[in-house]
């Protein structure tokens, strides 16, 4: 059995449309596919995703503006679904103030091979 071009056109939408909010957290332990969600999630970073869909590709884009997240120290980001955390990824410190606005952008391939 192969999936056809059109199924992976449907699974790309199906994923695409769970896709809602991203956010950022301040726990830089090293992420692990046993993970559930951020360890320390920032409330005020969730925001809504802007999503895009090509050919078996999603992208998403999440913005942090200069008054968003100040204070917090950014160590891990996460795409979220409306029952839970799809992605969890540690990253460098980036300490949040009014003079870094932050764009996180993240491409999804779906692969019928």
């Amino acid at each position: 059995m192969v999936i056809l071009e059109t199924g992976g056109t449907f699974i790309r939408d199906s994923v695409a449309s769970l896709m809602t909010t991203g956010q950022y957290g301040s726990d830089g332990t090293t992420e692990s596919e046993g993970d559930t969600a951020l360890g320390t999630p920032i409330a005020a970073t969730q925001l809504s995703l802007a999503v895009t869909k090509a050919g078996l590709t999603i992208s998403t884009v999440h913005e942090l503006d200069s008054v968003t997240g100040n204070g917090n120290t950014l160590r891990e980001f996460a795409v979220k679904t409306a029952s839970g955390d799809l992605t969890r990824a540690t990253t460098t410190d980036l300490v949040k103030d009014n003079t870094k606005e932050v764009v996180t952008t993240n491409i999804f391939f779906v692969s019928i091979n």
